[in-house]
């Protein structure tokens, strides 16, 4: 996977910054393609215009069989909107921040009604989640590690949650998912306020 970063926007950059990343990697195609971050400050006053020419490169690297699928990081709903306007070719994912208290409800309704996959980042909150208490006595309950509880409740969502480690073992560990959260103990957890979040809003970011 690749991304198209902050600072590139427009269509001859775009299949610039698609090659050298190419040539960074080492590889003759990408399996995703991701344009990241809706509005960039360089390009804030005319994002919509500079996103659908990023889109129209990377639509033509898909045809081209160079991407074998496209994607949006951070996009809020009225950002999607405004590039489905122009696009032929729809994001298959949205990659955005979900953890306890970052439900992102809205987003995640709007992707399952256009049948774009919603990815989330930072679901251990970079590591919040351990100092929320409702979270800590929720995972006592269960007999269940921090992790795996906010793993299991970011998939019981529809998100596919990327979790990072560098730990064998915790990777391992992340991935016994063998339980499944009842209603209320969703509802519990939709209801946690206290872990906070990065709070970036993706129309108002300088990057």
């Amino acid at each position: 996977m690749g991304k198209l970063w902050n600072d590139v926007r427009g269509y001859d950059e775009t299949m610039e910054a698609f090659a050298q990343t190419c040539a960074d990697l080492q590889v003759d195609y990408l399996d995703m393609y991701m344009l990241h971050w809706p509005r960039p400050h360089k390009y804030h006053d005319n994002y919509i215009e500079m996103n659908a020419a990023s889109w129209k490169a990377m639509e033509d690297l898909f045809k081209a069989g160079k991407v074998r699928s496209l994607a949006v990081s951070n996009f809020k709903v009225h950002h999607l909107e405004e590039l489905m306007e122009r696009a032929e070719i729809m994001p298959v994912v949205n990659q955005v921040e979900f953890h306890p208290s970052c439900l992102q409800t809205e987003i995640r309704t709007f992707c399952a009604q256009h049948n774009i996959a919603v990815q989330g980042y930072s679901t251990l909150d970079n590591g919040k989640v351990f100092q929320c208490p409702e979270i800590e006595q929720i995972s006592r309950e269960l007999g269940v590690s921090v992790a795996q509880l906010c793993t299991r409740y970011a998939m019981q969502h529809g998100v596919t949650p990327l979790v990072k480690s560098v730990n064998a073992e915790r990777i391992r560990d992340n991935l016994k998912l063998d339980f499944t959260l009842d209603v209320q103990m969703m509802q519990r957890i939709d209801a946690i306020t206290t872990c906070g979040g990065s709070y970036k809003d993706s129309d108002e970011i300088i990057f």
